[in-house]
């Protein structure tokens, strides 16, 4: 996640925190979280990365999440709402009209077998009629349900694609979001408001980036010159993705911070799109 982020605002308050939502972002080796009032004013926001084990390896990501929930001393608060986004290999769109529970492990078998210690699970989207089905980690999810009975585990895809149906751009009748985290890309089509494509897929460099970001425009005909593209997540601008997918794509630039979350001034040196999905957790039901 780059550099370590730790901002508190004057408003913040430890002892009221039953009227806040609390955000958590785990990733392999890094996590972020953040806190809001109940009128999504930001109130807090921190990162943090994963030591070594005792071995000088890096521990299971169940032992991680473990020993954050156990150590960091406002896991032990109460708050209002929990919210946290899984990181998981594969999720579907499916809609509503088509959506049936029973169904619910067949909708990713085109894609994959079923891994072992996975369940299938299904959010709806706060917009449209469709649902984001997923493979979820039975392990990490009994750790937080342990620890918080009442949080509302989602899928990493569910806040992307939620923060990015709110984003504006001079046209907004065509857009294509991507959004990069610990190596893996989500992609994410919009056209008149409308969901029209999600997906995600690892990479190993920037070649792989633009390779599957200019197939989703092959694949809607869209025209790189004109539909504009916005990254957010671990990207910057002096990276290798960016200076490569600018040299094909002409209108291309930084999410910003949604306009769902009241920002206070602490906020305005973090960098805008870096932390798009965990901001997207507010607009989740």
């Amino acid at each position: 996640m780059g550099i370590d982020y730790h901002i508190t605002t004057s408003e913040f308050d430890k002892r009221n925190t039953s009227a806040y939502q609390l955000s958590i972002l785990p990733g392999m080796d890094s996590l972020v979280y953040f806190i809001s009032s109940a009128d999504d004013r930001a109130l807090f926001l921190k990162t943090l990365h994963y030591s070594p084990g005792t071995n000088g390896k890096a521990n299971a990501y169940a032992d991680n999440l473990s020993h954050f929930l156990e150590k960091e001393e406002l896991m032990g608060y109460l708050f209002r709402r929990i919210k946290v986004a899984l990181p998981q290999p594969l999720a579907a769109l499916v809609p509503n009209r088509l959506f049936q529970d029973e169904e619910l492990p067949t909708y990713l078998a085109a894609l994959t077998d079923l891994a072992e210690g996975e369940e299938t699970k299904a959010d709806e989207l706060s917009f449209g009629e469709v649902k984001v089905v997923f493979q979820q980690n039975v392990e990490a999810a009994g750790i937080l349900r342990k620890k918080f009975p009442t949080a509302h585990l989602y899928s990493m895809a569910t806040p992307f694609i939620e923060a990015a149906a709110t984003l504006k751009t001079d046209t907004r009748e065509n857009f294509v979001v991507l959004n990069i985290y610990e190596r893996r890309l989500q992609l994410a089509h919009f056209n008149g408001g409308k969901l029209l494509f999600y997906n995600s897929f690892p990479f190993n460099s920037a070649s792989d980036v633009m390779y599957y970001t200019l197939l989703v425009y092959e694949q809607f005909q869209l025209d790189p010159a004109k539909v504009p593209l916005i990254l957010s997540g671990e990207v910057m601008e002096s990276s290798d993705i960016y200076k490569m997918l600018y040299r094909y794509v002409v209108d291309i630039h930084f999410a910003e911070l949604p306009d769902f979350i009241n920002w206070n001034k602490k906020f305005n040196d973090l960098p805008s799109h870096q932390f798009f999905t965990l901001f997207g957790l507010n607009k989740c039901r």
